[in-house]
């Protein structure tokens, strides 16, 4: 199977500075309104947050988009994720 990751958003510059494997692509920042059809368009989506995330709206939306989620395990992303349940 062919697995392709699409790296969005941005903090700052931080993260055109970030090397990607191959299989990569960073794609930047979105239009809000535009969330719906990108989550639409993933079969997983990953929250690599190296931050202590309080609520996190990104695991909400995957979720609204019914899309299983890999998490960092700490803040509210392992509060919120029930591994083998949601996650």
């Amino acid at each position: 199977p062919s697995i392709k990751l699409h790296v969005y958003g941005s903090q700052g510059n931080v993260a055109p500075r970030v090397v990607l494997p191959e299989r990569a692509e960073y794609r930047g920042s979105f239009d809000p309104p535009a969330v719906g059809g990108l989550v639409g368009s993933f079969d997983y989506g990953v929250i690599p947050s190296l931050l202590r995330e309080t609520y996190s709206l990104t695991l909400s939306e995957f979720w609204m988009g019914e899309r299983p989620v890999i998490a960092a395990r700490h803040g509210a992303l392992s509060e919120r994720i029930k591994e083998r349940k949601d996650g």
